[in-house]
């Protein structure tokens, strides 16, 4: 049986924490920033209440495509969104809980994501190096408009 690890990882961007929220929080947002790389064609739909859905997919041309799908938990403009999230392409992975804590530093944001119930230790490592990547895309997007 694989251990079920958890994850933090913790950027501060130089973008208002209520900005932040809405990227993270808005379909029409979520298409601009949160992939997993260049070239993919996007999809998004948040129904931002507890119980409601989150859903992003990418597809390459090609075939390529990741869909992930989650039921939000909590909701607190603009402080904090929690989900159970999985991928619908990996019927043997368990969902993970993702909290997303947006803290306000006078102007920048500090981002502290746990995620937790990642299955084994390469994948935790895979996850924080998404993760990293996923925020640099945050911020570089958010740079821009």
């Amino acid at each position: 049986m694989t251990q079920s690890h958890a994850l933090t990882v913790t950027p501060d961007i130089f973008v208002p924490r209520e900005v932040v929220f809405e990227a993270w929080t808005s379909a029409d947002h979520l298409v601009e920033w949160y992939s997993p790389g260049a070239g993919y064609a996007r999809r998004a739909e948040v129904d931002l209440q507890p119980g409601g859905r989150l859903y992003v997919a990418w597809s390459k041309s090609g075939g390529e495509s990741v869909e992930q799908e989650a039921v939000i938990t909590a909701v607190d403009p603009p402080a904090q969104i929690s989900y159970d999230v999985h991928a619908l392409d990996s019927a043997s992975t368990p969902p993970s809980r993702v909290t997303v804590e947006l803290v306000d530093l006078g102007g920048r944001t500090r981002i502290e994501v746990h995620q937790e119930g990642v299955q084994g230790e390469d994948v935790r490592e895979r996850h924080v190096a998404r993760w990293r990547r996923i925020f640099e895309q945050l911020e570089n997007y958010l740079s821009s408009i």
